[in-house]
């Protein structure tokens, strides 16, 4: 969709010139529009940003476990990683440095 298409706040505002609020719903702290509302509302960042990130990371490290047959869930949406300590990764890798 174009981004224009979807009325925001900032959009009725400063096209539509009505008397609404720019500002974002939200966090009050920037104009309301599709950009911010995606990826830089300080409101959602912790919730909705954070678990659009881990279902993605999911889906990567599911693939790469079915590309190198190791066993995983049939469906990636399924597939429950294993969490990692520090010191598991010490245990595995001789070392808890990332590199």
């Amino acid at each position: 969709a174009q981004e224009q298409a979807i009325r925001m706040n900032a959009m009725k505002a400063r096209i539509e010139k009505s008397a609404d609020d720019p500002q974002c719903r939200l966090c009050k702290e920037a104009d309301e529009a599709i950009d911010h509302i995606l990826s830089c509302c300080k409101t959602i960042a912790q919730t909705d940003y954070k678990q659009r990130h881990n279902t993605v990371a999911q889906m990567v490290h599911w693939n790469l476990c079915h590309n190198y047959h190791l066993p995983v869930a049939k469906n990636w949406w399924d597939h429950k990683p294993e969490k990692w300590s520090k010191m598991s990764m010490q245990n595995y890798c001789g070392t808890s440095e990332y590199r």
